[in-house]
């Protein structure tokens, strides 16, 4: 009878070490992975700033596109104007010396 009960509390210990075992296994692994999450997140966090950067610099660049697209018809504008005026100018001479 103490040999079975002996055994059987051979039998329980080396469970309880061998969960103990399993249970440190587990909160290595589970901090491991909290660590992982945390360096993704801080990743995430870099990404997403380099995007709200990124999406400055587009819309600064859309505004400065849209400037010189009016600055390019304004300057067209001006310039049909001045031609028209030489044309003008030129047939007017054309007239008096012919």
């Amino acid at each position: 009878m103490w040999n079975k009960l002996t055994k059987r509390f051979e039998t329980i210990n080396a469970d309880r070490r061998r969960l103990k075992a399993d249970i440190a296994s587990f909160h290595f692994e589970l901090e491991q992975s909290h660590r992982s999450r945390r360096e993704v997140e801080k990743r995430a966090d870099r990404l997403q700033m380099e995007l709200d950067n990124a999406n400055i610099v587009n819309q600064s660049l859309q505004v400065k596109i849209h400037l010189l697209n009016m600055d390019f018809v304004t300057v067209n504008s001006i310039a049909w104007i001045v031609m028209s005026l030489l044309h003008a100018k030129l047939n007017e001479t054309e007239r008096r010396q012919g």
